[in-house]
């Protein structure tokens, strides 16, 4: 309505000056039947009832709907770039034994385990060590080895026993920076409140082909329940641990689980 009225007038002025214009210039009284062209108040009504019209019929920004851009369409390129996950490996078979899903006994021979899956952690793996020591490694699918995250819910097992400790192993490969050496090397990772490395203790394991073990403080995210989130930088963890010698991480071809633990799908992203 408010608009209409500042239509309205806005019209009567100007029209009152262009009445005055086309009287002097008798443009008015060839345009005009004689009859109305004399009656300048007619004229002035009958346009200014014309605008009040056509200004009420015209759509009020108010009252009309928002003009939405349309969605170019999203194209498998599009979703590629977008995605970060690899690969998830999944525990969904259980109660099917892991070693009969990809998963294979890394040692020792005499060791066994059960499994089962923790209510605390969505679709996990829950394994308890029943006797001696016992570990399984699974082989990383070609496509996710240039996978550069590992991400994880996991409840750890801090016993004392070496046999039962929870113990996150991830096999990787390093190169110099000139890419002219390549060796691989077990990364193990445990929770700590800042980032650090060292070789680990003890372990054995080929010099012609890898580099001594390293264990491996990682931040995590406290869950309920006694639940740590980790999303650990492979990259970093090189770094971290292997950095000052000028090794860089290229790849990640294996993990491994020991001792009593609960973790969910592992995912590999990039």
């Amino acid at each position: 309505m408010r608009r209409t009225i500042g239509y309205i007038t806005f019209a009567a002025g100007f029209l009152d000056e262009a009445l005055i214009i086309l009287e002097q210039t008798h443009i008015l009284h060839d345009i005009l039947p004689s009859w109305l062209a004399s009656q300048k108040m007619a004229t002035s009504l009958l346009v200014v009832g014309l605008v009040a019209i056509f200004a009420d019929r015209l759509p009020s920004k108010r009252n009309s709907p928002p003009v939405v851009a349309p969605r170019e369409p999203t194209t498998p390129a599009d979703q590629i770039a977008k995605a970060n996950t690899l690969e998830v490996i999944r525990f969904d078979y259980l109660p099917v034994s892991p070693t009969e899903r990809g998963w294979t006994k890394a040692y020792k021979p005499e060791g066994t385990a059960t499994f089962g899956s923790d209510p605390d952690i969505e679709d996990s793996l829950r394994m308890r060590v029943m006797q001696s020591e016992f570990a399984m490694d699974y082989i990383v699918p070609v496509h996710a080895t240039l996978a550069n995250r590992l991400i994880f819910v996991a409840k750890y097992d801090n016993s004392a026993d070496i046999g039962l400790a929870t113990m996150v192993f991830a096999f990787v490969e390093v190169s110099t920076k000139n890419r002219e050496l390549r060796k691989r090397l077990w990364f193990k990772f445990y929770f700590g409140g800042d980032k650090h490395a060292f070789q680990t203790p003890g372990a054995w394991h080929d010099p012609a082909k890898q580099l001594p073990e390293q264990t491996v403080y990682w931040p995590a995210t406290p869950l309920q329940r006694g639940q740590l989130k980790f999303d650990i930088d492979l990259a970093e963890t090189v770094r971290v641990a292997l950095g000052a010698q000028g090794w860089v991480y290229k790849g990640i071809y294996k993990l491994r689980l020991r001792g009593n633990l609960s973790i969910s799908p592992i995912e590999l992203a990039d």
